[in-house]
């Protein structure tokens, strides 16, 4: 959205170097351009969970398991420097029953395990891997998709062309209202 402020100047509004300031007369309006076209990328993220005993054993299966994804995926043709891991979190599992309290102080919290979550974001330039993507990375141990998200890697023409399109329709704007009022568009602050 381009916002648009077109000075109008009727002459009464005109002041004389010296007298106070006075505020600008002005229209305010706004324009919209939008411009679709079809993306030319995509990120795919998948993840893994891991539920175990320990920190140590959860981590280190997430861990085996994106590495097998990694691998996966990049017997695919994706380049390395579009593979990365993208998040990585451990946290404590907590028993969902707790023990009653005694004498009115309530039971401590008691952990049951750690999850640990790993995922891996891969950006794809050739749109057409992105379904072999999702399923290699399910096929190596992968249990979560957590999206696909589509860009445009050169988006300035495209904006620059919405941009105008906001222009214009904020300049068509502003001359029907100053017609409307008998005023004249002097300027754009």
């Amino acid at each position: 959205c381009l916002i648009l402020t077109m000075c109008v100047a009727p002459a009464a509004w005109a002041h004389e170097e010296g007298e106070g300031t006075h505020p600008v007369p002005s229209l305010t309006v706004q324009g919209t351009g939008q411009v679709q076209t079809a993306p030319d990328e995509a990120t795919v993220r998948l993840g893994v969970v891991a539920q175990r005993p320990t920190a140590r054993e959860a981590q280190g299966e997430v861990n085996r398991i994106a590495n097998a994804v990694l691998a996966a995926i990049g017997k695919l043709g994706v380049p390395r420097e579009q593979i990365q891991t993208s998040e990585l979190q451990l946290y404590p599992v907590y028993a969902q029953d707790s023990p009653p309290p005694e004498r009115g102080v309530p039971a401590e919290p008691r952990i049951v395990g750690y999850r640990a979550t790993n995922v891996v974001s891969v950006r794809l330039e050739k749109l057409d891997l992105i379904g072999p993507v999702v399923d290699a990375g399910l096929e190596a141990g992968a249990n979560q998709v957590e999206g696909v998200n589509f860009g445009l890697r050169g988006a300035l023409a495209a904006r620059q062309q919405a941009l105008r399109q906001a222009a214009d329709a904020g300049r068509q704007k502003a001359e029907a209202l100053a017609d409307a009022l008998g005023v004249r568009l002097v300027g754009l602050l």
